[in-house]
């Protein structure tokens, strides 16, 4: 989070319990959970994996997700947000989403390997190498893996346009903060309805996968 010498000082460290209530704002509290779990992920995979993929790994597992939620819910430079759903949040389910936006990245992840052997090649990483890392990451019967679990039962592309999975996400994750579902229609209901914005919202997932996707083998360089 971007905030100065002073505030940082009273948010970090022996102090920080009790002053993060009082200087941060809600969507900066709910931020600080989601990067909380973020910033674990990212020196557990430091500290465990030894392969060689682990940069490659880190994108999907860490600087994905984190970057994912950070441009759908939280303001951009010019203080626009595009889905502005985190100002009516009634509940800081920021280490739940994060745990959710990890799962569905790493269910693109795992798309990515299935239909390209030469991006499986280049990265080094095998579709029983996800698994497993959210094993080493967060244990057995891991929330990330739940939710991993619960995008590929939920997007069975038999039966669910690709298209449409990047809204049911946000779907999903406004679930998290906003149980109610009257409610949270009301808090998405702008977004939701524009029709011209939602095909620009899917084209620019679409983009925003293939980036992940370079910059995974990247790091692989």
């Amino acid at each position: 989070m971007k905030h100065g010498p002073i505030k940082t000082f009273f948010t970090r460290g022996f102090f920080g319990g009790l002053f993060r209530p009082i200087l941060y704002s809600k969507k900066d509290k709910i931020h600080y959970e989601f990067m909380g779990i973020i910033t674990d992920t990212i020196e557990t995979i430091d500290a465990k994996i030894n392969n060689p993929n682990k940069m490659a790994l880190q994108i999907w597992f860490s600087m994905a997700p984190l970057e994912h939620f950070e441009l759908l819910f939280l303001p951009d430079n010019n203080k626009k947000t595009l889905i502005p759903m985190l100002d009516k949040a009634e509940i800081n389910s920021g280490k739940e989403c994060a745990y959710l936006t990890q799962g569905f990245m790493l269910f693109y992840l795992e798309q990515l390997l299935k239909n390209s052997s030469e991006y499986r090649e280049k990265v080094k990483i095998s579709l029983e190498d996800i698994d497993n890392t959210c094993r080493i990451i967060y244990e057995a019967n891991n929330s990330t893996l739940k939710y991993l679990n619960y995008f590929r039962n939920t997007f069975d592309r038999e039966k669910v346009d690709p298209r449409d999975e990047p809204i049911i996400y946000v779907y999903r994750a406004t679930e998290l903060f906003i149980p109610d579902s009257n409610r949270k229609k009301t808090a998405i209901k702008d977004w939701d309805e524009n029709m011209l914005g939602k095909l620009d919202f899917i084209n620019g997932f679409t983009n925003f996968i293939n980036i992940q996707k370079e910059n995974s083998i990247k790091m692989m360089n």
